[in-house]
């Protein structure tokens, strides 16, 4: 994920080549992201839950038009899109920080919001992985616990669950 000069800039960075539709330049002529622009302007119709496990991907509160991904996401119909609220250390990054090996916070991280997002309230199923994580972070002190990373995730659900309109852009 790539933060642009506003929210709707805000661009996914998946394995589109440079046929791909879109409102961003390619990157290095050989890639285009996808950008919340696209999602919410051009009429997609979302899945009902998405997850966006990267780097400060529901960081859309960071700009003054709050429509970054998450909103793009909730405006064309996802009922809850999970995502973070800052940029999440990888596993080695703890690693280091904490001076030991074998910490798996991101990879437990992805998988509890995978089985988060399976469960009848992903809402409540996301928060109570992210007490346990609290209680074991509170008891052992231990990296792999580390809120850095539980505590990034947050979900947005829109109970209504339906896409709006495409919008009329000028121009």
């Amino acid at each position: 994920m790539t933060a642009g000069a506003y929210a709707l800039g805000t661009g996914l960075h998946l394995t589109d080549g440079p046929e791909a539709a879109g409102r961003a330049p390619l990157v290095d002529g050989v890639h285009r992201p996808l950008l919340a622009a696209d999602i919410a302007l051009d009429g997609w119709t979302a899945p009902a839950r998405v997850a966006l496990v990267g780097c400060s991907s529901g960081a859309d509160t960071a700009y003054a038009d709050p429509t970054g991904l998450v909103a793009a996401f909730t405006a064309r119909g996802a009922e809850h899109v999970t995502a973070t609220r800052w940029t999440l250390p990888t596993d080695t990054g703890l690693e280091v920080i904490a001076g030991v090996t074998g910490i798996d916070a991101f990879a437990r991280a992805v998988v509890a919001v995978d089985a988060a997002h399976e469960a009848a309230d992903p809402v409540a199923a996301l928060n109570a992985w992210q007490r346990e994580q609290a209680d074991a972070w509170e008891r052992t002190g231990e990296a792999a616990f580390s809120p850095i990373v539980w505590a990034a995730f947050g979900t947005a659900w829109n109970d209504r669950g339906l896409p709006l309109e495409p919008l009329e852009v000028p121009g």
